[in-house]
């Protein structure tokens, strides 16, 4: 158990940091009201902290941003002046005299608005039978806690806090502890709610509106599904899956849940996913509802992730706090690799690691490129912290977990990790601190292994090859378009097979030699859990090309992950990827003809409308003709989950080429969706209406907007609205475009669409960013405003347009969201080197001379 000593230490600011507060003060405990008036889009608040003076300071800094602050007090003293700094985002209060060490209260008085964008406390309008409605939903991860308050917005200024809010008559609130008590001031009510532990302010929240939920007890704990009226039964699965989640982890983390309730609360827009707030977690409504006649199976899988996930965080990011975001890993890979492990206890028919896997191919793709980042990243302001919630944040962090689990053992990481969250629980703890945690457990040396990984970015590629009859291995920095980059050799955990024998070896060199090269297949990477890449030597590449069909789907998958990767990097030639792409049956597993299907879509992309376009289509569409018969369209009895979510991706992708048969028998369906949709297995749903989509016509159109105007179910309605954007006619595509610049859509959606029509219409897209920047602009972020642009280059793939879009930001927005842009250049810049010097030999296989 942590000494109180020892907690304040671990929880004390790392001084001299860019972009952090002075430590001359930090809080104790908070207690906080608002008024929200959701009519007007305005709320007024007061606020009294108990906070502890190390130094004596005639100056007090705190953050606070777009708010108004109209009254400062110290121990009832008013503030002889107060000083709001929009560009750092603080508020500065001179005292009458310095503050003496010891504990003083401070008062504060003070106002804000009710915003549209998924920052502090905003609204989020939806139907019910027709009628407009709001609810209020707070957002404060990264930097947002000081948009509804001014405090001390840093996670390890962690501190106790006591909300209340008033709410109109008729509706409820929902905070991160129980209710304490609830009284009535004529059209309003007041909600009063428990204090909560020690915690960092990003972890806070508030909603309110007409709510209603559904509850049980699990380990221990309340458990409840918060929604808007009419929604609640769509819990169901989700309370039983938490309920699952929870004993599962008071196991495995060796600390039991630390709050007496948990609520899942869904909101009907805003952002797209969800939010580990302790004791509130918030969920995008089609990310938490599931209904057994509507949902797919990707929909029920992704429900019960997606809460392992957030579940998580209330260890690791809430129970164990990172020091500042230059740890944020430690709160997103955990969450990310534990959600995996988890779903795959529960329901290991979901395959969960080859879909981890899936996941690590995107974060490698931009993990090879020059403009990537380490998994930990110096954080310098609140875009940095935004910033940093990407790919490599996520799902390296979580591949190098799984890999380290690996290496170390299942049984001593699970102590090394029992061991760190009883140590540190209800503080901050800094990465070194894991890594010492685990080494105690595991007697190896995780300070020495470890470090490279986190702290440098990019990754090894292993290149294997038979000499004097044993397997010699280098290693070198991977570079995805063929660039030298440079790196020193990482230490990686290796397990590979040799004949069919395992065998594991820690490779700290930059060449190393395994043992004997036998005759049989060569696979390194065996078992799929290693961060890294894999080039084989001609003659012992053919051993696996000969052998492909006797290997394990894991093994396929990641022999085609590598091949495809290292083919696009022009390392090996496209025809070795194509070799074994085409030796796959139409009874190979699900999870390797899912791969597959990824690489053909991504060069039906870059294909787009060029002169090879038909020839590839054709040779593209005769590869998946056996699968997709075998397939068909309607479920079979006793097919494994991968199957069922193979089969709408194959329909999708021969939408996609153009195959008419497909296109005529999802219209088809869709008309029997229209009038029975009980009929339509949930499977299927979502591809028909896409596949209607594709090639809608303004009747089409007109039909598809009519019924994402008229559903009340959130999950049909964004998928609606997405098909429309899918649409392949100019004249419709801007009729999309004008939809986001009306008030039906809310701004996380609308910019969704605008991507998914710039995925179609590169130069559609991006006059209409020049025609309506201002507007487009209003009220986002930097960071944001540089994703809106990103979102109009999404569909182009060629240099001119890298040199663009960078000169375009360059030009309009802050040095801090160069990086960013940087980024998605280089996914353009490389896209074009693939058309340049990859596709023309997939051309050739496709039929056509290039």
């Amino acid at each position: 158990m942590l000494t109180l000593a020892l907690a304040a230490a671990l929880a004390t600011p790392p001084a001299g940091q860019p972009g952090r507060l002075p430590v001359t003060a930090r809080p104790i405990a908070y207690d906080v009201h608002l008024r929200p008036d959701a009519a007007n889009k305005r709320f007024s608040g007061s606020e009294t902290v108990t906070l502890r003076v190390d130094q004596p300071t005639s100056v007090l800094v705190l953050n606070a941003n777009e708010l108004v602050v109209s009254h400062v007090a110290l121990d009832g003293r008013a503030a002889t002046a107060i000083k709001l700094d929009p560009k750092n985002e603080t508020l500065t209060v001179w005292l009458d005299k310095p503050a003496a060490r010891g504990t003083h209260t401070l008062s504060l008085f003070f106002s804000g608005e009710i915003g549209n964008q998924p920052r502090g406390l905003h609204a989020q309008p939806y139907q019910e039978k027709g009628a407009k409605k709001v609810m209020l939903v707070t957002e404060l991860e990264p930097t947002d806690a000081r948009r509804i308050f001014p405090l001390w917005d840093e996670p390890s200024y962690r501190a106790r806090f006591t909300l209340g809010m008033d709410t109109p008559r008729g509706w409820s609130a929902v905070s991160n502890m129980p209710e304490a008590r609830r009284r009535r001031f004529g059209e309003w009510t007041r909600f009063d709610f428990q204090p909560t532990p020690a915690m960092a302010s990003y972890l806070l929240v508030l909603c309110a509106g007409e709510l209603e939920s559904i509850g049980t007890r699990a380990a221990g704990v309340d458990v409840r599904v918060v929604t808007t009226k009419g929604k609640s039964e769509g819990g169901r699965y989700a309370l039983k899956a938490t309920a699952q989640i929870l004993a599962y982890y008071n196991d495995y983390f060796g600390v039991r849940y630390p709050l007496p309730k948990l609520d899942l609360i869904a909101h009907p827009g805003g952002f797209s996913g969800a939010m580990e707030n302790w004791g509130g977690i918030t969920f995008h409504e089609a990310r938490l509802l599931y209904d057994p006649k509507r949902s797919s199976t990707s929909d029920q899988q992704a429900i019960y992730s997606i809460i392992a996930h957030e579940v998580a965080h209330q260890w690791f990011g809430n129970l164990v706090t990172m020091a500042c975001w230059y740890d944020l890993w430690q709160n997103e890979g955990f969450a990310s690799w534990m959600e995996n492990k988890a779903t795959d206890h529960f329901n290991p028919q979901w395959h969960m690691w080859s879909e981890s896997s899936r996941d690590r191919e995107r974060a490698m793709a931009l993990d090879a490129r020059s403009t990537t980042h380490s998994i930990q990243q110096p954080i310098v302001n609140a875009t940095d912290a935004d910033a940093a919630f990407d790919e490599i944040t996520y799902q390296k962090g979580q591949s190098f977990i799984r890999m380290m689990e690996g290496y170390l053992g299942e049984k001593r990481f699970r102590a090394g990790i029992r061991q760190y969250m009883a140590t540190y629980q209800y503080a901050n703890a800094k990465t070194p601190y894991l890594w010492q945690a685990l080494a105690d457990a595991s007697h190896q040396p995780v300070s020495r292994i470890a470090p490279p990984w986190t702290t440098r970015p990019g990754f090894p590629v292993l290149s294997v090859a038979a000499e004097g009859g044993q397997l010699a291995v280098t290693q070198s920095r991977f570079s995805g378009d063929g660039t030298p980059l440079a790196g020193a050799a990482w230490p990686v955990p290796l397990v590979y097979a040799v004949d069919g024998h395992a065998s594991s070896k820690l490779l700290d060199r930059a060449k190393t030699t395994l043992g004997a090269a036998g005759t049989g297949p060569v696979k390194l990477n065996w078992g799929d859990a290693g961060y890294y890449r894999v080039q084989y030597a001609p003659a012992l590449f053919d051993r696996l090309r000969k052998g492909f069909d006797r290997l394990p789907a894991l093994e396929q998958a990641n022999l085609l992950n590598d091949t495809w990767a290292l083919a696009r990097a022009r390392r090996v030639p496209a025809t070795d990827y194509l070799a074994l792409a085409a030796a796959l049956r139409p009874d190979t597993d699900a999870d390797v003809w899912s791969q597959v299907i990824g690489a053909l879509e991504e060069v039906r992309v870059l294909e787009g409308n060029g002169p090879a376009k038909a020839a590839y289509a054709q040779a593209a569409r005769k590869l998946l003709a056996p699968l997709a018969a075998r397939l068909g369209w309607e479920p079979k009895k006793g097919e494994s989950a991968s199957t069922a979510k193979l089969r709408p991706d194959v329909l999708d992708l021969l939408g996609r080429l153009g195959d008419e048969a497909t296109l005529a028998e999802g219209r088809k369906r869709f008309k029997l969706f229209q009038t029975s949709p009980e009929r339509v297995p949930g499977d299927l749903q979502e591809v028909i209406v896409d596949l209607v989509g594709y090639n809608a016509t303004a009747a089409d159109f007109d039909t598809l907007l009519a019924m994402a105007r008229k559903t009340d179910r959130v999950a049909d309605k964004h998928r609606y609205y997405r098909a429309l954007a899918l649409v392949g006619d100019v004249a419709l595509a801007r009729k999309v475009q004008a939809l986001v610049l009306g008030t039906e859509l809310d701004p996380f959606q609308g910019q969704f669409l605008l991507r998914k029509v710039a995925e179609q219409h590169p130069e559609l897209a991006k006059d209409f960013l020049k025609a309506n920047r201002k507007q487009l602009f209003n009220g986002r972020t930097a960071l944001d405003r540089a994703n809106v642009v990103i979102g109009a280059y999404a569909g182009s793939h060629d240099k001119a347009a890298a040199d663009e879009l960078e000169k375009d930001v360059h030009s309009s927005l802050p040095e801090e969201t160069w990086p960013e842009v940087a980024r998605a250049a280089a996914r353009i810049r490389f896209d074009d080197q693939v058309r340049r010097e990859v596709l023309p030999t997939i051309e050739a296989w496709a039929g056509r001379k290039p």
